[in-house]
């Protein structure tokens, strides 16, 4: 009751005077709060008692340290730092303040300030994973990278073995997924001139060597070629935070088998490793790099 009576004065002193004051007998707009009732009783407060005050004009705008407002929101904190503090569960050292399209603000981190982030190539133990084609389509080579929202370009090379016969030559890509076990795109976009097509590519070549010796017999010398695929690509991140997989093109197999094949080398003569094998990538190869920078 007691509650109601004083909104209940407030609310006749502005009918009859048409501005409030609390705190203060002197107001000098619409509402003006003295917060620590400093206020002279005529005239306007100077700025060291402004400080404290809190005022809506007659256009509306609302100042706090100040008396005379110029725009919707002024907050004059004297020398003081730190005059807004917004806290919505976004907020982050070196963090700024960024609008979407209806206006609403929330705390992000500039592209400028990211750090660059660099991709994750399992293992198993402190051997690195080895993958290999088995089919068609692509497949999850067992590389990773996370990365936050915003614009990054990402850097790529990877050694593939090729076991593609002498003379044969394979064009393969490298695609971008937010699955590991299908090539999707939610929570990002491919910013190359492909749009979602976008994708790494090189040339696999084959370097196994099939003769026959003075006698007719097949020679088998070597059966495999190591390659190198490399490229840049630009995407945006739509999403907070993403884990993109790295998708190896996935060839049906060239290479049933090696029948009947006596080595060069005799000493040699044991079953052939990866019989059957277009490519084979190792996690744990020297030269593989992948890493991302943000724009």
């Amino acid at each position: 009751m007691k509650n109601i009576l004083y909104i209940s004065a407030i609310l006749c002193y502005s009918f009859f005077y048409s501005q409030v004051g609390i705190n203060t007998s002197n107001p000098v707009g619409k509402l003006h709060i003295d917060g620590e009732k400093d206020n002279p009783p005529i005239g306007s407060p100077p700025a060291t008692e402004a400080n404290n005050d809190v005022i809506i004009t007659n256009k509306g705008n609302l100042g706090t340290g100040t008396i005379s407002p110029s725009v919707k929101l002024e907050i004059n904190n004297g020398s003081t730092n730190g005059a807004l503090r917004i806290v919505d569960n976004t907020q982050a050292n070196g963090k700024i303040l960024v609008s979407d399209a209806e206006g609403v603000g929330t705390w992000k981190l500039p592209n400028t300030m990211k750090k660059l982030q660099v991709g994750n190539f399992a293992r198993n133990g402190s051997e690195g994973i080895t993958t290999s084609s088995n089919g068609t389509g692509y497949i999850y080579s067992n590389v990773s990278i996370t990365l936050t929202k915003g614009t990054w370009i990402l850097n790529l090379g990877l050694t593939l073995k090729s076991y593609l016969t002498k003379g044969k030559g394979r064009w393969t890509h490298l695609r971008l997924s937010s699955s590991n076990s299908s090539i999707s795109y939610t929570g990002w976009q491919n910013l190359g001139t492909a749009a979602n097509n976008t994708s790494y590519a090189g040339a696999l070549l084959g370097s196994a060597v099939y003769n026959t010796n003075s006698s007719g017999t097949t020679v088998y010398f070597d059966a495999n070629a190591n390659n190198y695929l490399s490229g840049s690509n630009i995407i945006e991140v739509t999403q907070d935070i993403l884990t993109l997989y790295l998708h190896i093109e996935n060839f049906d197999n060239e290479i049933i088998s090696y029948p009947n094949l006596t080595h060069y080398d005799p000493t040699l003569n044991s079953e052939l490793a990866n019989a059957g094998k277009v490519w084979v990538f190792n996690t744990g190869n020297r030269e593989n790099y992948f890493y991302a920078n943000p724009l």
